[in-house]
């Protein structure tokens, strides 16, 4: 694994997780434009990309501390409106963001959860997470 510390605060490290070779970046914020420069490199090379937020979330139903993300589509960091599925319990919550500009885990909305409730992609995660409980 080669980590390089950045002089904004930034860490981005390369190597290999589950037998692919991935980066992981802890942000120095959430608006870091090195992050999200360094996210579109990793997506034009078509690399896994794994984040660590300095400012953590908890989950609404099993409480556990969220700390990272791996997004399923776009490489960026999550904006209000993003869906998260907890890799702990399989939860499904949408991010928003409150009037300090922190990041924090809401339920969805009556509107957003027919659209979840849809979506293949999320369902096949969140079996995928409680097979393993």
């Amino acid at each position: 694994m080669s980590t390089m510390n950045l002089p904004c605060g930034c860490v981005i490290s390369s190597g290999m997780h589950e037998g692919v070779e991935t980066f992981m970046l802890q942000a120095c914020s959430e608006t870091c434009t090195v992050v999200r420069d360094s996210l579109k490199l990793a997506d034009e090379m078509d690399k896994p990309v794994q984040i660590k937020s300095r400012s953590a979330v908890t989950c609404l139903k099993c409480r556990a501390v969220m700390d990272g993300f791996t997004s399923l589509g776009e490489t960026l960091l999550p904006d209000p409106g993003s869906v998260s599925v907890c890799i702990y319990c399989g939860d499904v919550a949408v991010f928003d963001i409150n009037p300090d500009g922190d990041l924090y885990l809401r339920p969805p909305t009556d509107d957003e959860q027919r659209g979840l409730d849809d979506d293949e992609q999320i369902n096949a995660v969140v079996a995928h997470i409680k097979e393993r409980l």
